[in-house]
């Protein structure tokens, strides 16, 4: 019997949820549409482009809208299984409401596992992958992205770059230089460029020299490249924190504490990696409480309401616990768990005031 009751609860919480997730995906999607359509004309960005750029938000926007969705969902979930006295049956047949809640949260598991699989796999792909191509479009100096990288023309030099960072940092950088007959005079390998007093200054540098007579070889050098290549162009294209998995933030963090650099916002970063899809969970456990402690002529759209209110108020303190962290430098899973631990507190308080009653 309990099998039988935790597949009609995880299916009466995961449509709701889903259902509410593609309908705020389909509202954000045409109001970010409308937004983007004031860029459609510049460069090459055209309205194929846009179409294209929004479609490819999508995850990154479904990632976002989680927890408001899972909150909705569960509410507007649970409120139709009170209203047609579900809950009461339950009740009645001897199971408790800790059981209740036990299986609404199994629920919350699987909405959790496919938040945190879309934030780690999917969406730095499609982020990364949308914002390039749009910077590409408008901007008609950065050359077009290849599968191998970055290629930008300089004179008679062509620069490949395969890893682009935040922080003017680049790295795995190639530069090929041409005579005028076009015949390849010097090919230069770099393991990382950090820009710095108006220069790229190359690190672990590999240079080959390529003459009629011989080849000769330099490896294992620094160098300083002055190149019309400017920061402001490459961060254009650049990875933002949030954009990254959460592999590659650990990868970066460790990159920029070995060479004395300011890792907080990629710490936050990764730490909201790794919370947000729990706040998805707190969200559906909030909504237990707010409906079966409220009274059964609470209708649908007063149930909508108050997630929606909720949702915006987890969002803005979320957001606003974010910027004072970076701002006052807390530490980094303190400013990114706060607003999470507020609302599972509230929510825990409101579930016991529900059992007690």
């Amino acid at each position: 019997m309990m099998k039988i009751l935790d597949r009609y609860i995880r299916k009466t919480i995961l449509v709701n949820v889903f259902v509410v997730l593609f309908v705020l995906i389909g509202l954000f999607t045409f109001f970010e549409f409308i937004d983007e359509l004031d860029s459609v004309g510049q460069g090459n960005y055209g309205l194929f482009a846009a179409i294209k750029y929004i479609l490819l938000r999508v995850p990154g926007l479904a990632y976002d809208v989680f927890p408001l969705a899972g909150l909705i969902g569960s509410l507007v979930g649970l409120g139709a299984m009170v209203s047609q006295n579900e809950i009461v049956v339950m009740r009645t047949a001897g199971i408790s409401l800790y059981r209740i809640v036990f299986s609404v949260l199994k629920a919350g598991l699987v909405v959790i596992l496919i938040a945190m699989l879309l934030g780690e796999f999917v969406v730095p792909v499609t982020e990364q992958y949308a914002n390039y191509s749009r910077s590409v479009a408008i901007n008609n100096q950065i050359s077009l992205k290849t599968r191998n990288g970055l290629w930008v023309r300089e004179g008679q030099n062509y620069l490949n770059v395969r890893t682009i960072l935040p922080g003017n940092i680049i790295k795995n950088i190639y530069i090929y230089r041409f005579d005028n007959d076009n015949r390849l005079i010097t090919s230069s390998y770099a393991d990382t460029a950090l820009y710095e007093t108006g220069k790229w200054h190359l690190k672990n540098v590999s240079q080959t020299h390529i003459s009629e007579n011989r080849i000769t070889m330099d490896t294992n050098v620094d160098a300083v490249w002055d190149s019309l290549l400017r920061p402001e162009l490459i961060s254009l294209v650049s990875i933002k924190p949030e954009d990254l998995s959460i592999v590659d933030l650990i990868s970066y963090i460790r990159y920029l504490v070995k060479n004395n650099r300011n890792s907080q916002a990629y710490q936050q970063a990764l730490w909201t990696k790794i919370i947000y899809p729990l706040s998805t969970g707190v969200m559906i456990f909030l909504a237990i409480p707010i409906v079966l402690g409220a009274t059964q002529t609470l209708n649908m759209g007063q149930r909508v309401f108050t997630g929606i209110v909720i949702g915006l108020v987890f969002y803005i303190f979320n957001r606003g616990m974010g910027n004072l962290g970076l701002v006052y430098d807390l530490h980094p899973l303190i400013a990114v768990a706060t607003p999470a631990l507020v609302t599972f507190i509230i929510g825990w308080y409101l579930m016991h005031r529900l059992i007690k009653h």
